[in-house]
């Protein structure tokens, strides 16, 4: 869908996306591969997606939340994100902050194969 004057203006950090890491097929084919390697299960992975279809179509392979306005996660939907991980909500400001070392050591690392 292109950069928007608000693409523009923001500072990105290491977490975003280059042209190089472009995906090349479908994102639902990236995580079916990604959990069987991983051994996770469904309720393991999560696609956080501002597209709809993308969301819709993997419905039966993870966990989902969609990022409705385009212009990056809100607090609401990051709170979503953080519940999912076992972490705590946080109010709007500072959202993404880290987790603290409680958070943290309550909850399994979902990266990892089992």
């Amino acid at each position: 869908y292109g950069e928007t004057a608000w693409d523009k203006e923001q500072t990105f950090s290491p977490y975003e996306g280059s042209a190089a890491s472009e995906l090349w097929k479908l994102k639902s084919s990236m995580i079916r591969s990604f959990a069987a390697e991983r051994g996770l299960s469904q309720a393991d992975v999560m696609l956080v997606d501002d597209d709809v279809a993308e969301i819709s179509a993997v419905v039966d392979l993870c966990q989902s939340t969609c990022v409705k306005e385009r212009q990056g996660i809100t607090a609401d939907e990051m709170n979503d994100v953080r519940r999912w991980a076992g972490l705590q909500a946080t109010s709007a400001v500072g959202y993404l902050e880290e987790a603290t070392p409680a958070d943290a050591a309550s909850q399994p690392d979902k990266t990892k194969k089992r």
